[in-house]
């Protein structure tokens, strides 16, 4: 075709009528122009319409039961027979144990097989529930801790205790087991010792080495941090320990705080401190003394030797 004011005019094709017999139902004798692209579009879309649908396949589906056993099977217990790990230091105790500790290790295993066991019937329950419901994907399980914190520190205490503590008291001789309770009453019967000291009637190696750590590097200096630790690790009652110190301290403080304890006998400590530093290990130097049935020379070289044992067995 000739072009007509510059543009050249196309020859639209035309698509017989017998041939969209199939897609728009009868014949039409309306010239169609199919170079278009909405025409091309609604062919295209017809014949996405009329594709047939893959029809889904049948899956076989796993019993919540199957699902249980494949779960349980990937959970491992990191307790070997003759190995266990305490739960709280996680620190590994082979076997035999001590009577005590394996009383507590089974008590313990026990409760976690128990504990386990009511996780997965709830889960069992649960994915029946979900799958019925006809929810194709279900949460895994996931065992939540069996062991209660104070389950953790009880193991963890007899261990050290029944493995470490009550054999080294064996081989130095200390006391396997010491009565707190009656720290108090003991204190008692030889307070007039104590009021003695208080008082200047009688010499405390402890109150003479802290007025020379005062006189040497002043009485402010003496209360920092770092000689605050080395005080009280010097003043640790040997094997009673932090746990025996507490006690004596409680004591003395009703004792002789605002009696017998003020400024002027105290000095260049304060009351607290003269408790802490003086009182107690001097306390710890007489208890010890009537425990191993030693002189006073003697009783303080064990106070000093103990204290390692003294921290372990306060735990």
């Amino acid at each position: 075709m000739k072009p007509v004011g510059g543009r050249v005019h196309k020859k639209m094709a035309t698509v017989a009528p017998d041939q969209l017999t199939d897609l728009f139902g009868p014949r039409s004798s309306i010239p169609v122009n199919t170079t278009t692209p909405s025409a091309i579009r609604g062919i295209s879309r017809l014949r996405r319409i009329n594709i047939p649908k893959k029809k889904p396949t049948n899956t076989k589906m796993c019993s919540s039961v199957d699902m249980m056993e494949d779960i349980s099977s990937t959970i491992k217990d990191n307790q070997e027979d003759n190995v266990y790990e305490c739960p709280f230091c996680f620190e590994k105790l082979k076997a035999p144990y001590p009577e005590e500790l394996e009383k507590a290790i089974k008590e313990v295993k026990e409760k976690q097989r128990t504990y386990k066991e009511e996780q997965k019937k709830a889960y069992e329950t649960k994915v029946a529930k979900e799958r019925a419901e006809g929810r194709i994907y279900i949460e895994p399980l996931i065992l939540k801790d069996a062991i209660s914190e104070e389950d953790k520190k009880m193991v963890c205490n007899i261990h050290k205790m029944e493995l470490e503590v009550k054999p080294l008291a064996k081989e130095k001789g200390y006391p396997e087991t010491i009565e707190f309770e009656k720290v108090e009453m003991r204190i008692n019967t030889f307070k007039e010792d104590l009021v003695d000291i208080i008082m200047g009637r009688t010499e405390s190696d402890w109150l003479m080495e802290a007025k020379r750590t005062v006189e040497k590097i002043g009485l402010n200096k003496s209360r920092d941090t770092t000689q605050l630790i080395n005080h009280f690790q010097n003043a640790l009652p040997g094997y009673y320990g932090m746990k025996g110190a507490d006690v004596m301290i409680k004591t003395l403080s009703q004792l002789f705080l605002d009696k017998e304890l003020s400024k002027k006998t105290c000095w260049p400590l304060k009351p607290i401190e003269y408790i802490q530093r003086v009182l107690v290990p001097e306390c710890g130097l007489r208890l010890i003394e009537q425990d191993m049935k030693v002189n006073k020379k003697e009783a303080k070289k064990i106070m000093k030797e103990s204290i390692e044992y003294g921290k372990k067995y306060s735990l």
